[in-house]
């Protein structure tokens, strides 16, 4: 309706989809985080997802949110694992990627850890936690919008999101 006056252009990390939004809703201390899509090839998108993540950030501190909403609405998918990084520089602590563990091999799995090089190794398969900004941390209350046609990404967003206090 016009209500929500978004402080950045939108940025188009996949064709064909709508732009990732960072906004900050007027005269509130409330950000709002549009992300349509989480589809798309990670390794070719990783410039563009360190750049939201970086204005996510520098948002959250310029306007001094006190609530965080994320709108996961229409998304249909992809990986969310962008979403790992944020939270855990939220919360300052590690945030499990999905809500159950499988047994795997942990020969393969040192290889595979002292290989990473793509965002989706070095965020979720090695799960390097990285040391945080003190101005990076929340204490504030997160709100979730969410629809009938999210996917298992969205689920697992909405799951590491679900692991910080608020």
């Amino acid at each position: 309706n016009g209500a929500w006056i978004y402080s950045r252009q939108g940025l188009q990390v996949q064709e064909g989809k709508e732009p990732w939004i960072i906004g900050t809703i007027p005269n509130t201390r409330t950000g709002i985080v549009s992300i349509p899509s989480f589809g798309g090839n990670i390794d070719e998108q990783t410039q563009k997802r360190k750049q939201f993540i970086d204005t996510f950030f520098s948002q959250k501190k310029e306007n001094k949110w006190q609530n965080i909403i994320f709108d996961f609405r229409g998304n249909t998918g992809g990986d969310s694992e962008i979403i790992k990084e944020i939270a855990e520089r939220m919360g300052n602590t590690s945030v499990k990627y999905a809500d159950k563990s499988e047994k795997m091999n942990t020969q393969a799995a040192q290889k595979k850890k002292t290989e990473c090089s793509s965002l989706r190794e070095t965020l979720r398969e090695c799960s390097h936690y990285r040391p945080i900004s003190p101005t990076d941390k929340f204490l504030g209350s997160i709100y979730i919008l969410q629809d009938e046609y999210n996917a298992s990404a969205t689920e697992g967003a909405i799951f590491m999101l679900s692991q910080l206090p608020k």
